[in-house]
């Protein structure tokens, strides 16, 4: 199975989990949660995601940096209520990772995203190789 063949709006797809409450500053003047609040949802994702997979290894001396990152909106939200983000790696590369993701609200996903992260040298400022015992712990945790 190649990552096209997975569809990102499938709560199956995800092993990997974290949730959020939507909060009345999520809100635009249409009183729906905004764009970018729908943003935040998937970075919080992202960012638990890494930090889960770094609890087993740490890469020192990097950082990650997004270079892409696409979202897909199927459908408005309203206030009050919770999300549920799903994560999963598409794709590794040398220094760089795939993550597709999954907001779902009521069992129903409501967007979809993809992003690129890269691996980045403090030192260098160029990108690095992640270490084999972090691509483990990511792949480890994508597949559950």
């Amino acid at each position: 199975m190649t990552d096209e063949d997975l569809d990102l709006g499938d709560r199956a797809t995800y092993h990997y989990w974290n949730s959020h409450v939507i909060r009345f500053a999520d809100l635009d003047p249409a009183n729906h949660v905004n764009n970018v609040a729908y943003a935040q949802y998937f970075e919080s994702g992202r960012v638990a995601f890494w930090h889960q997979a770094g609890r087993h290894t740490m890469a020192p001396g990097c950082f990650g940096v997004i270079a892409k990152l696409t979202i897909d909106y199927r459908s408005q939200m309203d206030f009050p209520g919770d999300v549920d983000v799903g994560t999963r790696v598409l794709s590794l590369g040398r220094s760089s990772t795939r993550l597709g993701q999954g907001l779902f609200r009521d069992g129903a996903c409501v967007a979809t995203s993809v992003s690129v992260m890269v691996l980045v040298d403090r030192q260098t400022d160029r990108s690095t190789p992640m270490p084999d015992d972090l691509r483990a712990a990511v792949l480890a945790l994508s597949t559950g």
